[in-house]
């Protein structure tokens, strides 16, 4: 599903100079490149492409399907290694990466609408400030 309202907030990304708008175009970029124009609605079916292929080319002798949960065993018997005793690192769970994300994105449209109000204060003073104001010739 499309989000209009993505456009609107990179355009103003753009003209107000807003901090780490570079990676909004970097994600803009990886959907276009790889994703078929939109991480958001072919991002999954690309990966369970890729996967498939993935599982077409590696013999499965040489292929461990593992998902991050399932901690240090199954990859580390994989692997031929002893099972570390230190705990699986985690950090990168899905509910982090949004609350990540989420907060990124309130910081970057905060930037704009506090750039936004000062413009728009800049705008009213000179207009009803400075326009009112009467110059006197000495």
């Amino acid at each position: 599903m499309a989000r209009p309202w993505i456009s609107v907030i990179a355009v103003l990304e753009a003209i107000l100079q807003v901090r780490n708008r570079h990676v909004r175009l970097t994600y803009a970029t990886i959907g276009k490149h790889f994703f078929r124009g939109s991480l958001c609605l072919f991002g999954k079916q690309t990966f369970l492409e890729h996967y498939a292929r993935v599982r077409q080319l590696v013999p499965a002798s040489n292929l461990l399907e593992y998902h991050i949960s399932e901690g240090w065993e199954p990859l580390c018997n994989f692997l031929g290694q002893p099972i570390p005793k230190t705990p699986f690192p985690s950090g990168n769970e899905t509910s982090s990466f949004r609350q990540k994300f989420q907060a990124r994105h309130r910081q970057i449209v905060f930037e704009i609408v506090t750039k936004l109000a000062v413009m728009v204060g800049a705008v009213a003073l000179c207009y009803f400030g400075l326009g009112n104001a009467k110059i006197s010739h000495h």
